[in-house]
């Protein structure tokens, strides 16, 4: 019997389409594509940058900021799904792009697969609705900026409280 693909990877690459090609471009170059060229303007990469794309889904942003980081640049999908993570692989391996990449089986409250300096940018669409304690989430990756979640010097501002916060609490 076959492996049937976990409900995130089923949602993201059929049951949100119909199951119809047609449609599946529509939505893409209608709805989403704008939505990721928002994320990563917003982003401000720069060649050579290394993107922790969060909740990657289907890479609709991950690959987007594969190709405005240039040759240099490397992605980092984070994924609750490994479906999906083999899903964004194989695509990977197909545009000859698998060296620029790295796969993280991770929630996004949970990122510990990532050192703390090793990304410049995190970039995220449609995730945070689904995590419980969102300012953990944000504390959880201190280093880079955080596209799509708020602008680098907010998130920075925003984890500073936070840890302040944390140290208050540890010493009462």
């Amino acid at each position: 019997m076959a492996k049937v693909p976990d409900r995130w990877h089923r949602w993201l690459t059929d049951v949100r389409f119909g199951g119809d090609p047609a449609v599946r471009e529509h939505v893409l170059t209608e709805f989403l594509y704008p939505v990721r060229e928002t994320v990563l303007d917003k982003a401000k990469l720069q060649p050579g940058d290394t993107v922790l794309d969060v909740g990657a889904g289907d890479g609709l942003i991950a690959f987007g900021a594969l190709e405005r980081t240039g040759p240099s640049g490397r992605v980092v999908f984070s994924d609750i799904s490994q479906d999906l993570l083999d899903h964004c692989r194989a695509a990977a391996a197909a545009e000859g792009l698998l060296d620029r990449c790295r796969f993280v089986l991770a929630s996004a409250d949970s990122l510990a697969d990532t050192a703390d300096a090793s990304v410049d940018v995190i970039t995220t669409r449609s995730v945070l609705i689904y995590v419980k304690d969102k300012a953990a989430a944000l504390c959880e990756r201190q280093g880079g900026g955080a596209a799509g979640v708020l602008p680098r010097a907010e998130t920075r501002r925003a984890y500073q409280r936070v840890r302040a916060d944390q140290r208050a609490d540890a010493r009462s």
